[in-house]
C-alpha cells in the first residue's frame, strides 16, 4: 500500500530487500531496516513499517507513538524508541532519509524522517559506553558471569588483600577521595590486575578476568589496544611473547 502511494509522486520507484547492515566506523552497532526504496527524484531511503496489533482496526491517530505537531500533523514522537531505531538505521546504512510507515486496516501514516547527525552522535556515544563497559568485558573475559563468584572467593579468604597485581607487584591505589577506575570495564581496582607496558597507554591497568589472563606473563605485556600499534607489533620471524 505504501509503495502504491509512493509511486503517485515519485519516478521509477523500486523496492529493495535488505539484510543486516554494519557500519565499519561503529562496528558495535547494526541495523536491519524493513526495506530500502529508491526513485529517480530522491535517491535511496530506508523503509520502517509498523503494524500495531492493538490498533489494527483503528485510525492511526490512536497510536501512542504518533503525536500532533504545532500544525496538527501526526509525527513520530522524537523521544520514542522508534525514532532512535530509525536514526540508527540511517546512521548505520549511511543514508539521509527514511520513510516511517504505520499501517492499520483503516488508515496509513507515511512520514519522511531526515538523518539527524547530532542525534546519531549521541546514540553512538551512549552505545559505545555500553559496549566498552558491559559487552566487551563479558565477551573477552566473561567479566559479569564470573565476577560474583570471584568476589565471593576473595572475600572469603582471610588475610588475602584484594589489591591489584602486575607481574607480582601491587597496583598503586588512588590518593583522591574517589576510587579511580581502570580497565575496559571502567570499574575500580579489585582482584589481580596487570599493567600495560606501553607508558602512553590510556587505560594502563586491566583486570585479569576482563582480558582472560590467568598467569602473569613473562617479559613485557601490552593490552589488546596497544598490541595493534605499529611499534608493538611482533617483528617478522619472531613469535609474539
Amino acid at each position: 500500500m505504501f509503495i502504491d502511494v509512493h509511486k503517485e509522486s515519485h519516478e521509477n520507484v523500486k523496492v529493495h530487500d535488505t539484510g543486516f547492515f554494519i557500519n565499519p566506523s561503529v562496528p558495535f552497532l547494526g541495523a536491519s531496516p524493513d526495506g530500502l526504496v529508491s526513485c529517480d527524484c530522491c535517491g535511496v531511503s530506508v523503509i520502517e513499517v509498523k503494524c500495531p496489533f492493538c490498533g489494527k482496526i483503528d485510525k492511526v491517530d490512536t497510536v501512542s507513538y504518533l503525536e500532533k505537531d504545532s500544525e496538527g500533523k501526526l509525527t513520530l514522537n522524537r523521544n520514542h524508541q522508534y525514532f532512535y531505531q530509525v536514526q540508527t538505521q540511517l546512521g548505520v546504512c549511511k543514508l539521509e532519509s527514511a520513510y516511517f510507515v504505520v499501517w492499520t486496516e483503516k488508515d496509513l501514516h507515511v512520514e519522511k524522517i531526515l538523518f539527524d547527525e547530532e542525534f546519531w552522535d549521541m546514540i553512538c556515544q551512549k552505545s559505545k559506553h555500553i559496549f566498552d563497559t558491559a559487552i566487551m568485558p563479558e565477551l573477552v573475559g566473561k567479566f559479569y558471569t564470573r565476577l560474583s563468584s570471584t568476589m565471593a572467593n576473595v572475600s572469603s579468604q582471610p588475610g588475602v588483600s584484594a589489591s591489584a597485581e602486575s607481574h607480582g607487584s601491587d597496583c598503586a591505589a588512588s590518593t583522591s577521595g574517589q576510587e579511580k577506575t581502570w580497565c575496559f570495564c571502567g570499574q575500580v581496582e579489585f582482584g589481580r590486575m596487570i599493567l600495560c607496558d606501553n607508558a602512553k597507554c590510556h587505560t594502563k591497568w586491566f583486570h585479569y578476568l576482563c582480558i582472560n589472563v590467568k598467569v602473569a606473563p613473562k617479559g613485557k605485556w601490552y593490552c589488546p589496544k596497544c598490541q595493534k600499534l605499529p611499534q608493538f607489533l611482533p617483528k617478522k620471524g619472531k613469535k609474539p611473547k
